[in-house]
């Protein structure tokens, strides 16, 4: 995001002449790749495609393999998850002028960004029903929640008796319908200007066109600032989000004594065991 607000003010100011003479040295930056924009660009790229894989892991086992046992609570965190994961890649293809440089590299990179998009559309779908639980209950009810409930019971409006029976006892959880799909829905935009942004460059970056290059650069900065600022906002809130949960479920008292270890995979964990349905019934309200 810093990339994205230094090259918009870098070719704002100034005319085509001094735009001509920045890319000038920016090819020669290119050709020594220790100055320090090429070092960002590159750590730049690196975090996203390792979002790329970590992403694409994470959704492919929440989707095909644990949806049906894991509860709301870590199906919220991994919507969390997944969408920092995507502001990465958006950041990468708008702040990196030569993302298309290489075209066969950076059409595989696009195309799997692309699946990563298609994957949390489908998550965020599963999640966007009245019933599904959102948000934390208040502090007086901490344990009086339908977050520990297995996910699967809330998609697609596929209830069972529990939710009819408890819905009226709990106060946390209702609350941010569709919380998340407006994000979801923003990064989709940005993310095809985005795309339509770098292959414009890419071809505009020939000789040929340098002039509308130029002119190119300086229509785009806005478009730069907006992703930078939905960037923001969409990362402030999912890691808020995710905060919020991680925080209740630390003293709400649904960890066993063993959960919420170092050495443990606390955040993936399946409710459906013999442990965790004793420990649903001894604290789920007696009704």
């Amino acid at each position: 995001m810093v990339l994205l607000f230094l090259e918009g003010a870098q070719y704002h100011k100034g005319g085509v002449r001094e735009a001509q003479i920045r890319y000038k040295n920016e090819e020669h930056d290119t050709k020594h790749p220790g100055t320090w924009r090429n070092v960002l660009e590159s750590l730049l790229i690196s975090f996203s495609d390792q979002s790329i894989v970590t992403g694409q892991a994470l959704l492919y086992v929440t989707y095909y393999w644990a949806s049906c046992s894991i509860s709301a609570y870590h199906y919220n965190l991994v919507c969390d998850l997944v969408l920092v994961s995507i502001v990465v890649h958006l950041c990468s293809i708008t702040a990196v002028e030569q993302y298309l440089q290489n075209w066969w590299l950076g059409a595989l990179r696009l195309a799997l960004i692309l699946l990563s998009f298609v994957f949390v559309g489908l998550v965020f779908v599963q999640r966007n029903t009245p019933e599904f639980p959102l948000s934390p209950p208040v502090i007086e009810d901490k344990n009086d929640t339908l977050l520990v409930r297995p996910a699967v019971c809330f998609m697609a409006e596929n209830l069972t008796a529990l939710y009819d029976d408890t819905v009226s006892a709990v106060k946390g959880g209702a609350k941010g319908i569709r919380k998340g799909l407006q994000s979801y829905i923003v990064l989709v935009v940005f993310f095809a200007a985005a795309t339509v942004l770098s292959m414009a460059q890419a071809i505009l970056g020939r000789d040929k066109f340098q002039r509308r290059m130029f002119q190119l650069r300086f229509a785009l900065f806005w478009l730069r600032v907006a992703v930078a600022m939905a960037a923001t906002v969409v990362s402030i809130m999912s890691i808020g989000n995710f905060s919020n949960l991680q925080t209740w479920m630390s003293v709400s008292g649904w960890f066993g004594e063993d959960d919420d270890d170092e050495t443990t995979i606390n955040e993936m964990p399946c409710t459906s065991d013999e442990r965790n349905k004793r420990k649903s019934e001894e604290m789920m309200p007696k009704l």
